[in-house]
C-alpha cells in the first residue's frame, strides 16, 4: 500500500508547494518524507531518496524555503539539519554553502555524526559457550 501523501505547506507565491509522504515507521511514530513540487507543471524540484528523512518544519521567504529535516532513528548529532532550497534557482544552501539540489541529500548525511548507528564488533570468544567448550574438553 503506497503511503499517503498530503500537502505540507505552499510557498506564498503558490508557484511551489512541499507534499509529505505519511510513513508510521514505529508505532504511533511518523515520519514526513518530503518533496517539493513545481504547481505550475507538476515536476519536482528536490526530493529524498531515503525514506527515512523527516520534514519537521519549513518556513518560506518568497520561493525559497527553509526546511528542518531530521533522519530516523535519530541516534545521531546534531538532532536535526537545516536545508534552504531556492526553488526558483533550483539550488540549496547547508549553513552558508552553496551545493546543487542533486547534492543536497549527501551534503545533510555528511553532516550528521553517528552515535549508535554502526553494528558493535562481534564479541570476544571468552562468552558462556566459549567457557563451556573449554571445560567440556578439560581445558580449564
Amino acid at each position: 500500500m503506497p503511503p499517503e501523501t498530503r500537502t505540507h505547506s505552499v510557498s506564498p507565491s503558490g508557484a511551489f508547494e512541499i507534499r509529505v509522504a505519511m510513513r508510521e515507521i514505529f508505532n504511533s511514530h511518523w515520519l514526513e518524507v518530503p518533496t517539493i513540487l513545481d504547481r505550475s507543471d507538476g515536476s519536482t524540484v528536490w526530493t529524498v531518496t531515503d525514506d527515512k528523512w523527516s520534514l519537521d518544519g519549513a518556513v518560506w521567504e518568497g520561493n525559497a524555503v527553509k526546511m528542518t529535516l531530521r533522519k530516523y532513528p535519530g541516534n545521531h548529532t546534531p538532532g536535526d539539519l537545516e536545508a534552504t532550497v531556492d526553488c526558483d534557482t533550483r539550488t540549496a544552501h547547508l549553513d552558508e554553502a552553496a551545493v546543487s539540489l542533486a547534492a543536497l541529500e549527501a551534503g545533510l548525511e555528511a553532516r550528521l555524526s553517528w552515535i549508535f548507528a554502526e553494528p558493535d564488533k562481534p564479541a570476544p570468544r571468552n562468552d558462556l559457550l566459549a567457557r563451556l567448550q573449554r571445560f567440556l574438553r578439560r581445558e580449564r
